[in-house]
């Protein structure tokens, strides 16, 4: 019943409000939470609302059309109609699905107490719950790995079930994750473990059935396009040469730099327990070192994945989550038996267990003394902090190993309540309040802003950019797939075949493009949102590169409001403006423009009436909440009246509260700007 009812809470917290935005500066303001999603269910929105995956014959996001998330976007689209909602809804059925597996598999194989330890720090960790309810290719490969996991504990004994487990682990990297082929050590450790006579025989079992299912999908699906090649382009081609493999101390700062992006910082007891499992198994009694059926499975995938994964430039958080899974059972293992466990009596010191004892130790003082002081640090410098605790690694490892060789010490049994409730306390403590933070700051910015783009550029438009996708995915605008780069040449071409009308692209990024060509300044930019935790533009790029298509497309009658009041001609802006007003009385974009017209025509009655317009609309946008601080403000000052000033002290406190990170900013901007002055620049 515990188990049960802790699914349902991670159900019902997946489920809640999937309308809202994921956290604001989550995971160092990674923009893959806003983007990714709607790229890797583009294909399956295609085909939904335009009966073709794709519409402009470009492939080089093939792997996500092969993807379970696909097939799964495909099939929720066409039942539930194509939304952000029904997107996250994907990403649910697919990670809540592999939670249920996984808690059923250990239940039968582990027992219900280790399971129910498992299921806490599953259900109920922030970080699970984040990437849940996001259509990532992750929880698709979630899912899989459940599969495996499940065939392997309870039909590996017997030869299909091998070959079932080579096929699911090759289906995980193929139709999940490319990192779902690392699924395989722990396969391969069970077997290695058993029979010596029949050693090759079981791992040619599972291996030859995985070959033949990637080399099929390749020659099918893929065809001329290498899988192998996409991913490595992907994974290191635009991220430069992995430091790992550049030398064996490189390899070394990056395997113990793994879990810097915050792997280990949203599930600080299930890392420490894990970490403290694997101690507890290199320094087992001679005679009781060999590892249970689920620790034979999990030992090899959480180390096989960090020790290949890690000499990687490019490993955001959302690679790394998964790995939560493994570091959740063997934490719910250690508690559950902490009463019975024994370390010592190794009697040999064998290279093999110092060597992995060493580096495991290195692995947990550095996180646990290290890295908190140096956390904000920056690559190449952080790889220098990697060394310093290594000494203290290998003294602390060679003392633990002569210490114990002869002597065999239990954990202190008479300590094993009061460690099961800290460990189970601190973690309901830590996952709650990173979710209290989430649901007082709660904001809407995503979904306002693609409802909002569906209004103020045309039905035929063609949204391109990093962010163009995610602000299209709630509408039936169509979005061309492509991340622009540094490289304008390659853009232009790229624009001059494909006919992309706006790009929706981040502030920074576009104001690159401005430095590297100049012309581009002169280029209104018709939106600008805050999404989440980061400034984005949309431009009107339709008459820009030469594509006919694009260029033929008229602009609505806000994009002239833009382009007029680009041109100092407020009157004629303001004409068009209204005109678009009238036919969208909310639209975010076209209240604030009017805002800071009525501001300089009329700012004591029209200005006050749009802004106070604006924040009932939106009553979660800090920017709009900011605006009307400001306004209020200075109509405090105009007034010399002090409730006025009250009435913008409020709005400026609710607008902190929805981003407290830019509280300083805030502040700084309504001691000096005018109520005019943009916000996002």
């Amino acid at each position: 019943m515990i188990i049960a009812a802790l699914l349902l809470i991670a159900l019902g917290a997946r489920l809640y409000d999937l309308r809202a935005d994921p956290p604001a500066y989550f995971a160092d303001s990674s923009q893959d939470v806003t983007t990714d999603g709607a790229y890797l269910t583009f294909h399956a929105r295609n085909l939904v609302l335009f009966g073709q995956a794709d519409l402009f014959d470009y492939h080089t996001w093939a792997a996500f059309k092969y993807s379970i998330v696909s097939g799964t976007a495909y099939l929720v689209f066409s039942l539930f109609g194509v939304s952000r909602i029904t997107s996250g809804l994907v990403g649910v059925l697919l990670g809540f699905g592999a939670l249920t597996v996984f808690l059923i598999v250990l239940a039968r194989g582990t027992g219900r107490r280790a399971t129910v330890f498992c299921a806490v720090f599953l259900c109920l960790n922030f970080l699970m719950w984040v990437y849940g309810r996001l259509p990532f290719s992750e929880n698709g490969l979630m899912l899989i790995a459940s599969l495996v996991f499940a065939v392997y504990m309870f039909r590996f004994d017997r030869a299909w079930g091998k070959l079932l487990v080579g096929l699911l682990i090759a289906a995980a990297g193929m139709f999940g994750k490319s990192f779902g082929f690392l699924l395989i050590f722990g396969p391969v450790a069970a077997i290695l473990a058993g029979s010596r006579r029949e050693r090759l025989r079981n791992i040619l079992l599972v291996v030859v059935p995985a070959i033949v299912l990637v080399a099929v999908v390749q020659l099918t699906l893929y065809r001329d396009q290498s899988f192998f090649s996409f991913l490595w382009e992907h994974g290191a081609g635009e991220h430069g040469a992995p430091h790992g493999f550049t030398s064996v101390p490189a390899f070394f700062e990056s395997l113990i730099a793994f879990g810097r992006k915050g792997l280990h910082g949203y599930a600080p007891v299930a890392s420490v327990l894990a970490g403290l499992m694997l101690v507890v198994l290199l320094l087992q009694p001679k005679g009781k070192g060999a590892l249970n059926r689920t620790e034979l499975f999990m030992v090899p995938w959480l180390i096989g994945s960090i020790a290949l994964m890690s000499p990687f430039n490019y490993l955001p958080l959302r690679y790394q989550f998964i790995l939560i899974i493994p570091m959740a059972i063997l934490a719910g293992q250690i508690l559950d038996r902490w009463q019975t466990i024994k370390v010592g009596g190794i009697r040999k010191l064998s290279w093999w267990r110092m060597a992995a004892l060493v580096l495991l130790l290195w692995y947990l003082i550095h996180y646990l003394f290290v890295h908190p002081f140096n956390a904000d640090v920056r690559f190449p410098d952080y790889y220098r902090t990697i060394w310093y605790s290594a000494p203290a690694a290998a003294v602390f490892a060679l003392v633990l190993l002569i210490a114990l060789r002869k002597r065999t010490v239990a954990l202190p049994a008479r300590f094993g309540s009061a460690v099961i409730v800290t460990a189970l306390a601190a973690t309901i403590a830590v996952d709650g309040l990173s979710y209290y933070r989430w649901y007082r700051s709660k904001s809407y910015t995503i979904d306002e802003a693609a409802a909002d783009l569906a209004t103020i550029v045309p039905p035929q438009a063609v949204v391109s950019g990093q962010y163009g996708p995610a602000l299209a995915v709630s509408s039936t605008l169509r979005s061309f797939p492509y991340f622009l780069t540094s490289d304008m040449d390659a853009t232009a071409e790229t624009f001059r075949r494909y006919p992309v009308t706006h790009v929706a692209v981040s502030g920074s990024t576009w104001d690159g493009y401005c430095a590297a060509a100049p012309s581009l300044k002169q280029v209104p930019i018709i939106a600008r949102y805050w999404l989440r935790d980061s400034p984005v533009f949309v431009v009107r790029i339709a008459s820009l590169f030469g594509n006919a298509t694009a260029a033929a497309l008229p602009p609505t009658d806000f994009e002239r409001a833009v382009e007029f009041r680009s041109a100092q001609q407020s009157d004629s802006a303001r004409l068009y403006l209204d005109r678009f007003l009238n036919r969208h009385p909310d639209c975010k974009q076209a209240l604030m423009q009017s805002f800071e017209l009525a501001f300089q025509s009329d700012p004591a009655r029209h200005a006050r009436q749009v802004i106070e317009k604006l924040v009932s609309t939106y009553p979660t946008d800090f920017v709009a909440l900011y605006m009307a601080a400001s306004y209020f403000h200075w109509l405090a000052k105009k007034e010399s009246a002090v409730s006025y000033e009250k009435v913008a002290q409020d709005y400026l406190a609710k607008a902190i509260r929805q981003s407290p990170e830019n509280k300083e900013n805030l502040n700084n901007m309504y001691e000096f700007n005018p109520p005019d002055a943009p916000v996002i620049r």
